[in-house]
């Protein structure tokens, strides 16, 4: 985020004159602006852990308070003062309607990149798409999909410039940061059903992030759509793939949304029809034989596509070990997870258990 100068000069002056540390930071917690230059672009790791009140959150890992700053020219912003106390919180209120007076003179149109994240997070209006339409000449009822980039150890900014190398701003794709874990990948197509040339992008995608980069993330892609508002609608549908890609444990760190059927539609089976044919199908037998070692077993024999040989490999183990271990799920179970009835059936009770206990961790 780019703040205007007379924002950064006043965080300056004031730490300065009150003798305070004073840092101005966007909602992910980045520190935009500080009396200490050598903070500016780090991430304040107490911000994760603040419940704001009436405006105010204090924290005892940095002893400092920090104060909502809510404005209509930038994203939402945050601040904080060192220390704690009646004395800080009347600097902190006085600050707050200087800083909301600077923002509001200050007359910035939103960028291109911060259009489509509004778009994105429903928070932007009917004028305002508008104008922004006409002001960046975007093709309102062009197809398009969003791609969802998720890291797990923060470190989006990273995806987001190596992302930057492989959409130029020049061409109709758009790259968004939404906060440091998460990256949107806007890209436009030719019609609704060009998803190939997507998938192919995507994997070189995954490749460049978790090979060139070496950065622990996974990608969920929702579907085309046309229209410039019904964006958002794609950003849900990639949201949703990545949470049934990580509850079920899905091959791969690549999660489409139409790929996923049988799992959407396990999601929406009411829990406790799921929970009474998982106990009735969870049976002694099961229970004996599914270990952790079978059950990485079974996975790979499923994610090669019941190839016996191919999971062999994939499992770094013999062929006729793997038959083995098939002979002994039918031994115990009487099923054959070489015959595909058999093999689906149990699928999906291993699914529904996974979902279930996906169901309790978020009760």
């Amino acid at each position: 985020m780019q703040l205007d100068s007379r924002m950064n000069a006043a965080v300056k002056e004031i730490a300065e004159r009150l003798h305070l540390n004073l840092q101005l930071m966007d909602e992910t917690g980045m520190i935009v602006s500080s009396n200490q230059e050598e903070f500016i672009g780090s991430h304040d790791d107490a911000m994760d852990s603040l419940d704001f009140e009436n405006g105010i959150a204090y924290s005892d890992e940095s002893n400092s308070t920090y104060f909502l700053l809510e404005n209509e020219n930038y994203r939402p912003l945050r601040f904080s003062l060192t220390g704690k106390g009646a004395e800080v919180e009347h600097y902190g209120f006085l600050i707050s309607t200087f800083f909301e007076e600077i923002l509001r003179t200050t007359i910035k149109k939103p960028g291109r990149e911060e259009v489509f994240r509004r778009i994105i997070l429903d928070r932007i209006d009917p004028l305002e798409m508008q104008e922004a339409i006409r002001d960046y000449r975007i093709q309102a009822e062009a197809s398009r999909c969003v791609v969802i980039i998720q890291t797990f150890d923060g470190d989006a900014t990273s995806v987001y410039d190596g992302m930057m190398k492989i959409f130029p701003r020049q061409n109709g794709d758009v790259v968004v940061s939404l906060n440091r874990y998460v990256v949107a990948v806007v890209k436009q197509v030719e019609d609704e059903g060009d998803m190939d040339s997507v998938m192919q992008l995507v994997q070189a995608m995954d490749d460049t992030i978790n090979g060139e980069l070496g950065i622990d993330a996974c990608l969920g892609i929702g579907s085309v759509k046309r229209g410039l508002v019904n964006i958002r609608d794609s950003f849900r549908e990639a949201q949703e793939a990545i949470n049934l890609g990580l509850t079920q444990q899905s091959q791969g760190r690549i999660f489409f949304f139409q790929r996923l059927l049988l799992e959407r539609f396990l999601q929406q089976v009411p829990r406790e029809l799921r929970r009474q044919f998982y106990d009735l199908a969870f049976n002694d037998s099961l229970k004996k034989v599914l270990n952790e070692e079978m059950l990485i077993t079974i996975t790979k024999f499923f994610d090669n596509n019941l190839n016996l040989s191919e999971a062999a490999r994939k499992l770094y183990i013999h062929r006729n070990t793997l038959i083995y271990r098939l002979d002994k799920i039918q031994k115990v179970t009487g099923l054959d997870l070489r015959r595909f009835e058999d093999a689906i059936l149990l699928k999906i009770i291993i699914m529904l258990g996974k979902s279930l206990s996906s169901s309790n961790r978020l009760e």
